[in-house]
């Protein structure tokens, strides 16, 4: 039954990608294109970009704010490579710090569930409230337990969490500086780069605290953003050992995005 409703609910959680591409026009045997990226039919993105002897380069990308460190641009990218296979695709995008813009490799492009998951079912031990799904800004995001352990204590499933990226020691290793500085700035837009050099050194005994498991992941950004950075960084959640588990077989899970929520 679990699998059923697991399978059920990821159907339904699929949204829908598409792309549109349009020849803009040609000059001196250069063709300008147009990228036009839609979830559920609502544009999210567009890439401008040029085809020239037999080498395609990206002058323009754009992503609205609400959509940016979600692997949305890295879509796009991976795109119109596929679109236009006889051509060699050049980089030449720039990171505000400089460097090269870097686009992952996604297995479905039309499709966030790009990590295939089927879903974490979890108990919400911390909220009586569960028809609500808010999160309690007081409290940083809620605290789940896995659904094996808390069924063996008579609990229930309450929901499937389907997140894009989890906070674990782990991940936080595979976040660049480029991705850090980008997410400050989504939440402190006045920060420079020489600003952020400067604070460097603290955040990365931070992370190296958090990957040791003395530092809380909510403390690695905090007083410069706090959750909100690992939000822009697209972590929706945290993982923690189950303090209560004896045997450390299972998981607490900190939300910090009630998106990712999808009631059972």
């Amino acid at each position: 039954m679990i699998k059923l409703i697991k399978k059920l609910l990821r159907e339904g959680l699929n949204d829908k990608i598409t792309y549109e591409i349009e020849h803009m026009g040609s000059i001196y045997g250069q063709d300008d294109y147009e990228l036009g990226m839609y979830l559920n039919g609502e544009i999210v993105g567009i890439v401008k970009y040029v085809i020239f002897e037999g080498e395609l380069t990206v002058s323009n990308i754009l992503v609205r704010p609400e959509f940016r460190r979600k692997g949305f641009g890295s879509r796009m990218i991976q795109y119109i490579k596929q679109a236009h296979p006889d051509v060699e695709y050049k980089p030449s995008l720039k990171t505000d710090l400089g460097g090269k813009f870097k686009h992952k490799e996604i297995s479905d492009l039309n499709s966030l569930n790009e990590n295939d998951t089927e879903g974490i079912i979890v108990y919400h031990g911390s909220n009586s409230d569960i028809d609500n799904f808010k999160i309690n800004s007081k409290d940083e995001g809620w605290f789940t337990d896995d659904y094996d352990y808390a069924s063996q204590h008579g609990k229930v499933s309450d929901f499937i969490l389907y997140p894009n990226k989890i906070l674990t020691p782990e991940t936080i290793k595979l976040i660049n500086n480029d991705d850090i500085f980008n997410a400050i700035k989504i939440n402190k837009a006045h920060i420079t780069p020489e600003q952020f050099n400067k604070l460097l050194p603290r955040l990365q005994s931070r992370i190296d605290k958090y990957v040791n498991g003395d530092l809380d992941g909510r403390g690695i950004f905090e007083g410069i953003g706090g959750i909100d950075v690992l939000k822009a960084l697209g972590f929706d959640m945290e993982k923690h050992k189950n303090p209560y588990d004896k045997n450390g077989d299972s998981n607490f899970y900190r939300v910090y995005n009630d998106k990712i929520i999808k009631k059972v």
